[in-house]
């Protein structure tokens, strides 16, 4: 993977594991990397899991091959509606997604 982080989500009191990779059900072609550019979100009750099936919840158009350095930035909501999620798009461009929770 290209990254996994995770954080508590107050709000809906969960815990979230952020990924920038491709789908877990998604390895139709175990060598391509077309898929691997999605950002896909996990839940969870507990940070131990189990953990639901990937979510992909954005997919950003490359400006290079891939993307990576995907982090996760859950202290820039302090009432957890919200999930800040940051990764850089080759060559060298720090992109900014924001997922919002709803219950």
């Amino acid at each position: 993977m290209f990254g996994q982080t995770i954080s508590n989500v107050t709000y809906l009191c969960i815990w979230v594991c952020h990924s920038l990779d491709r789908s877990l059900a998604d390895r139709a072609d175990a060598n391509s990397k077309a898929d691997w550019n999605k950002v896909a979100l996990r839940t969870a009750n507990s940070p131990e899991g189990p953990w639901s099936a990937d979510v992909i919840v954005y997919e950003p158009k490359l400006l290079g091959s891939y993307a990576y350095a995907g982090v996760a930035h859950p202290y820039l909501d302090s009432a957890g509606q919200t999930l800040t999620i940051s990764y850089t798009n080759a060559p060298n461009v720090i992109e900014v997604i924001k997922v919002s929770f709803f219950r």
